[in-house]
């Protein structure tokens, strides 16, 4: 049974990081991204939620799988949460219940090793302050309606983009792909400055959006139409 498991969780897994990769290149807002986002979305969260079953079997039993499956699934179901976000901005008790999971994984992490566990370093330590990050990011968006209503497709890019991360990170942390260190991070080094560039976009359309919406209301876009027109 658990053979049958892992089989299907890293052939999904695989699936995952394929569509995930061509969600990237593909032209934003359009059918083929919302079609392979949907399926980026259920690999991965069936990949996360495998890794949790398969990390409590006695024959396999692993906390790192147990940590980096519920990251999967919590980046998954929080990325696709921020999408309601766009017309609808009320909480509902998914949103709380993803902001508990992803502080419990934050603890952990950080306690592990701590703890003296089994199979734990202090990459758990930087991972345990990935997942506080985004837990206070959460709880931001939790309090204040002004940052639901302007930043949805900010968290969106960003929870989807560290779901991505952390599939990867799984992926060369099990294959010993890079020398043990890099595979925790190497994903991440290359991940975190797209979604820097991508919210940097972002914010510079939404200045623009503003300045223009400004103008519109104070007449000033209309008088310079004006004024071009009487010269």
């Amino acid at each position: 049974m658990s053979e049958i498991l892992l089989i299907t969780h890293a052939t999904v897994g695989g699936l995952s990081l394929l569509a995930g990769t061509i969600v990237l290149l593909l032209p934003k807002g359009k059918h083929l991204h919302f079609t392979w986002g949907n399926i980026f979305y259920w690999s991965m969260l069936f990949t996360g939620c495998s890794a949790v079953i398969l990390s409590l079997l006695p024959d396999i039993g692993s906390l790192f799988l147990l940590l980096i499956g519920g990251m999967s699934a919590y980046f998954a179901m929080s990325g696709k949460r921020m999408l309601r976000w766009k017309k609808r901005k009320t909480i509902r008790w998914r949103d709380k219940a993803l902001f508990y999971l992803i502080s419990a994984l934050g603890f952990v992490f950080i306690l592990a090793p701590l703890l003296g566990m089994k199979n734990t370093s202090w990459m758990f330590y930087v991972f345990g302050g990935g997942c506080l990050f985004f837990a206070q990011w959460d709880y931001q968006l939790l309090t204040s309606m002004e940052k639901r209503k302007m930043g949805w497709l900010k968290n969106h890019i960003s929870k989807m983009m560290g779901g991505y991360i952390a599939a990867w990170s799984a992926f060369l942390v099990v294959n010993d792909v890079f020398p043990y260190s890099l595979n925790w991070f190497a994903a991440s080094i290359v991940g975190v400055p797209l979604i820097v560039l991508w919210i940097r976009r972002i914010e510079s359309q939404e200045k623009w959006i503003k300045i223009i919406k400004k103008n519109l209301r104070s007449g000033g876009i209309k008088q310079e139409h004006l004024v071009e027109e009487n010269a």
